[in-house]
């Protein structure tokens, strides 16, 4: 047997972690005999834990029966199941074939990319560039940071990152002249796990009292057109939130001490203590004379 595994939805290996997700796996088989009743069955495997994938405490399996016409064909096995948990993760389906209650081939391969559905996982960090907080002076420029980082891509193969803001109170797109604040990143990873900066400049002189959240969406450049693989949208995720402030008003400057040595500043003082120190003078002057007089 040969096994081929692809999202129902879009017939690729890659699936976005949604509540029901349908898997089709192509069973190529040779060498069987026609009229014959085969059982073939196949099971999920989560490849970190190398264990079946499970839901409420049971392995996912799928069993079909079928008569082939002739020695070689092929057959379809379907699954249906929750995968909104699933993040980050790749699952491979095993295969069984048996006949009369005996296993007569298998093929369990958890390193076989063709047997293999991935679940891209990414989470996102919005930072204020000018300091590297989460708030941000509403001013005529503002610029966000967003660090991605992404889990289970396939390294050497193109990507797209779309990013947008959203505002908070309104649950809506940020409007910048009647358009959307929007961003995007393309990139090849190396690996399968890592980080990629998407980043935003716009006015936001009109925004002061908002909060703004940035959402994130990935896109597989492999095929000919974008496919979205994973995103992370979440209005109450603090990290990916900045909240922006008013711009501070100005401030009058404290008046300034005098200066030794500022003639300018201290001229005045000194004539002063100049005129004080003749009247004294003169006063006592006049007073000796008094006493002479006197005597």
């Amino acid at each position: 047997m040969a096994t081929t595994a692809k999202d129902k939805a879009d017939g690729d290996h890659f699936t976005k972690t949604d509540k029901e997700i349908t898997i089709v796996d192509t069973v190529k088989y040779s060498n069987l005999i026609p009229g014959k009743e085969y059982a073939l069955t196949g099971t999920l495997m989560d490849k970190e834990t190398k264990e079946p994938l499970q839901a409420d405490g049971k392995p996912i399996t799928a069993t079909t029966t079928f008569t082939p016409e002739d020695a070689s064909g092929s057959i379809e096995l379907t699954f249906t199941f929750d995968g909104s948990i699933l993040s980050g993760k790749t699952i491979v389906v095993f295969e069984s074939l048996t006949y009369q209650e005996k296993e007569i081939a298998v093929h369990a391969d958890i390193e076989d990319h063709e047997q293999s559905i991935y679940f891209p996982g990414i989470g996102t960090t919005a930072k204020d560039k000018a300091d590297g907080d989460q708030e941000a002076v509403a001013t005529k420029e503002v610029t966000i940071i967003d660090t991605v980082s992404y889990q289970n891509l396939i390294p050497d193969t193109p990507y797209k990152l779309v990013g947008t803001l959203m505002d908070k109170t309104t649950q809506k797109e940020v409007l910048i002249d009647g358009k959307p604040v929007t961003s995007e990143t393309e990139f090849t990873p190396k690996d399968s796990n890592g980080s990629v900066e998407v980043i935003f400049t716009f006015d936001g002189s009109t925004l002061a009292g908002h909060d703004v959240v940035v959402f994130e969406k990935l896109f597989s450049l492999e095929g000919e057109t974008a496919l979205e693989i994973a995103s992370h949208e979440d209005l109450d995720d603090k990290g990916q939130t900045i909240k922006l402030t008013e711009v501070p008003k100005d401030t009058p400057e404290p008046s300034k001490p005098v200066k030794t040595g500022d003639e300018t500043t201290i001229l005045p003082y000194l004539l002063l203590a100049g005129a004080a120190l003749l009247f004294a003078a003169g006063f006592g002057i006049l007073y000796i004379r008094k006493r002479k007089k006197d005597k």
